[in-house]
């Protein structure tokens, strides 16, 4: 339980105001409740009562996974990293064509990231919708956002929009997953993974509530498809079905009948107009562009926050940064990877920190900066004034100034070796 010791403060403080009455009942209610020996041991209860809705018994992790309802269609879909922006707004207008009256959850791992696909989305939708005549007439959709830095006003206000609304988008980070109680949602889209099993059960739980019927799509990278086997195994969700990744772009980007069979997926030619074009609007908004690397940076520093039991699947060292950076319409990796390289070093995080930096530096034979004055080289860099490079880690086969400890790399290392000067042999005398 998240706040297990504000609870107990609170209870600790109660019950010496109760001393005076001695009457004192607690009473803890809760839709998935684990671990209840335990709860009741640590709140201080005497002689507790446990009474289940259903049979009178603490249900197992597995049987807890196997109360997801029935009607709901769970799906996966294995998107490269590039494409992952254009795969999401391929599923989202793909739920909108079919169910007139959808409503799309998506979660996303961090408030940056809500941000920035907000805007994107917003942006999007209004220029597509003015272009397609089908859509123009249909009820407009309200594209809404949901996170804990948003104040109270704002977040009542998405919420009740959110509800009220016959179509709508409502992007949010997971403080939506749980407490609270959406109408008529068609789709939950996990478009950043769960950080836990649990966390899974409780964002698919937002849809096919009452006995109406929902469904539920994961997104993974190619590197991550160990995750469905431990869904499969460990928490015995086994209904979980493959999305054809082809067969989406194929729908709303047009076929190509080459890509992911004679091709690879990346070079799907529909696929890669819709980047390049999603590349040239956020470039083209200085704004959009400081969202964006907000988000991708607070992204790669929410991938590291995986449950134990879930790193062997979302290994941060495998993940190709420049491939990342394109699913946030980026060109490039921006510079300010290492503003947050240098804060997880002051103490924050030493393990994202080094992740982070080995991530980075394997990513391309030398280390590049991109910056304002385009792609320059760290050493570069450093001579137009940043000294931030000085306190990288020496990682990977580079030192803290971010060279190459390959021998033959560095002028410095040939300044070391200078040949030395040959010897004659003159009449028995030697002169250097």
């Amino acid at each position: 339980m998240g706040f297990q010791k504000q609870i107990s403060n609170i209870l600790s403080v109660l019950k010496e105001r109760s001393k005076i009455t001695k009457r004192w009942q607690t009473v803890l209610l809760s839709a998935t409740l684990q671990g209840v020996e335990g709860l009741v041991a640590s709140l201080g209860m005497e002689n507790p009562v446990t009474l289940w809705s259903g049979e009178e018994r603490e249900k197992s992790k597995k049987d807890m996974y196997s109360d997801i309802p029935k009607r709901l269609v769970q799906r996966y879909i294995v998107v490269p990293c590039k494409f992952r922006l254009i795969a999401l707004n391929a599923a989202i207008r793909q739920h909108m064509q079919h169910i007139p009256h959808a409503k799309i959850l998506v979660f996303l791992s961090n408030c940056d990231s809500v941000d920035f696909h907000h805007v994107l989305l917003q942006k999007e939708w209004q220029n597509q919708s003015e272009e397609e005549e089908e859509e123009s007439k249909r009820e407009q959709v309200a594209i809404l956002k949901l996170h804990g830095n948003m104040s109270q006003i704002d977040r009542t206000r998405s919420l009740l929009s959110f509800t009220k609304a016959s179509r709508g988008i409502l992007l949010a980070t997971d403080v939506a997953s749980r407490g609270l109680d959406f109408p008529e949602v068609s789709m939950i889209i996990q478009y950043d993974s769960p950080t836990s099993p649990e966390e899974y059960v409780h964002r698919v739980g937002r849809t096919a509530r009452c006995g109406k019927g929902g469904n539920a799509l994961l997104f993974v990278l190619p590197l991550e498809c160990g995750f469905i086997n431990y869904l499969h195994s460990q928490c015995g969700i086994e209904s979980l079905q493959k999305t054809d990744t082809v067969s989406l772009l194929n729908q709303m980007y047009g076929s190509d009948p080459k890509a992911g069979k004679s091709l690879a997926i990346e070079l799907h030619r529909g696929a890669n107009a819709a980047s390049q074009h999603l590349k040239s609007v956020v470039g083209q908004d200085k704004d959009l562009t400081k969202l964006s690397e907000l988000a991708f940076t607070s992204s790669v520093r929410a991938y590291a926050t995986h449950s134990k039991e879930l790193k062997e699947y979302f290994r941060i060292k495998s993940l190709h940064l420049g491939h990342y950076a394109n699913s946030f319409a980026l060109k490039y990796v921006p510079c300010s990877l290492y503003s947050t390289i240098t804060h997880m070093q002051r103490g924050l995080n030493q393990f994202i920190y080094k992740s982070l930096c080995t991530c980075f530096f394997r990513c391309r034979e030398k280390p590049m900066i991109a910056g304002k004055h385009g792609s320059s080289s760290i050493s570069s860099h450093k001579k137009m004034g940043n000294n931030r490079t000085s306190r990288l880690p020496s990682i990977q086969g580079f030192n803290r100034k971010g060279k190459s400890k390959t021998p033959g790399s560095n002028t410095a290392h040939h300044k070391k070796k200078k040949k030395k000067k040959k010897k004659k042999d003159i009449g028995g005398y030697v002169l250097s």
